[in-house]
Parts: C-alpha cells; structure tokens; sequence
C-alpha cells in the first residue's frame, strides 16, 4: 500500500483503519453499485467505491477559480491537435450518499494544458476556441471516461498551484458539486492553500498510459 493510500484511508476511515471497518465499508460501497448495475441488466463497473461512498460523506467542495466558462461542448476527449500534456484518462462514477449510482449524472471539466495554461488566462487571443474542457453523461451505472492530458504546474501570486482538474458535478435530485482533483506526489501539493487530501486521484497505468480515478459522492437536494 503506498504512503498516499495510507494518509486517504486514515482521513476518510479514521479509526476504522485499525479495526477492519474501512475494508467493509470500501467492499460494501463496491456490493451497492454493482447490484444496482445487475438490477439494470448491465455489467457492474471494474472500480471499487471509495471510502466517501462507504462512509457516507460527500466528496468534499473546492474553489471554482477565475478560469471557468460556461457552456463547455460535450465531448468525452478534450486534446484537441496541438495542445501539450502526457495523455490521461480521467475515469470514475457519480454517486449518491447511499452508494447508489446517480444515471446520466452530468461531469463538467475544465483545466490547463500541460505547460500550465488556460485557454483564457491571457495567454491566447480572446476569440481562441475553447482549449480541454466538456461535459459528458454518466451511463445508467453512474459511469464516466474523460481523455485529457496530466495539467501542468503555474504560478498563483507568488506561489505554484499543484497540478490539479476543475469539476463541477451534477445529477437528478442531488446538490451540484463544485470541485478540484489533485495528483499524488505533486510537490506543491502541501503547500497548496486549496489541496486536500481527498481529492487526490487514484493514479495507474495501462497500455493506453496514464488513469486517474475518483469518485463523487453527491448531497441530496435539501428538502
């Protein structure tokens, strides 16, 4: 188990860490969404529930920033000819605090391309098309794939910002979530006034490159 895995266990479980409740509530987490996906005649998905799902706490806020635009193209890969980064695939579902999947929830992305600049941070003329961002639909199991490439670091005042995807998240009945993914082992990660801990991606590889998994744990609406 790595040393970023440990530290998330240990803030999403809590003591549970010690006492075998954080393995139940990750396996349950995992046996919600994969009958709900049986129910539905389709496949359950290959990832587990995160501990947020199991314990029954949302995916925690994070600032919107000066960068968003509304009105993002729907479109499941962002890397338009031209634009730097190594390539990723941002993977996950959108679920509900009971560890339901929330069907054709709505995932809106936006970021810097590899070299650490948005499409309208004054780099680019104003008129420039839009540069790594969209929306895309959940499946019925809450399911999502994005391709879009690793952002790079840049220069918040004085300070560099870790690497780091916006998200907004939105699904039937549920509260929208506003938010940032972070990457582990970045090294301004903890000296960011805006990183946490939960929002870190779980990184892998395939033969395809880079994977960075999460998933979101919506509030309902309030009553």
């Amino acid at each position: 188990m790595s040393s970023f895995i440990s530290r998330r266990h240990i803030i999403g479980g809590g003591l549970g860490l010690f006492t075998g409740v954080v393995p139940q509530l990750v396996t349950g987490c995992a046996e919600g969404q994969a009958r709900a996906a049986r129910g539905m005649g389709l496949e359950p998905p290959n990832r587990r529930g995160n501990i947020a799902c199991g314990g029954c706490s949302v995916t925690e806020r994070n600032t919107e920033g000066p960068y968003y635009r509304s009105g993002a193209p729907f479109r499941s890969n962002l890397v338009d000819k031209g634009i730097p980064g190594v390539a990723l695939t941002l993977h996950g579902t959108v679920q509900s605090i009971d560890c339901m999947p929330i069907a054709e929830a709505l995932v809106d992305v936006w970021q810097a391309d590899g070299e650490g600049r948005y499409d309208n941070d004054g780099t680019f003329a104003k008129d420039s098309p839009l540069r790594l961002r969209g929306r895309v639909r959940c499946d019925k199991t809450g399911a999502f794939t994005i391709r879009t490439v690793v952002p790079g670091n840049y220069l918040d005042g004085k300070k560099y910002r870790p690497a780091h995807i916006h998200v907004k998240v939105a699904g039937a009945g549920h509260q929208e979530l506003t938010t940032q993914l972070y990457f582990p082992e970045d090294r301004y990660n903890e000296s960011d006034r805006f990183f946490l801990p939960s929002l870190v991606l779980d990184m892998s590889k395939d033969d395809q490159g880079l994977r960075g998994g999460y998933d979101f744990v919506l509030l309902p609406n309030r009553a």
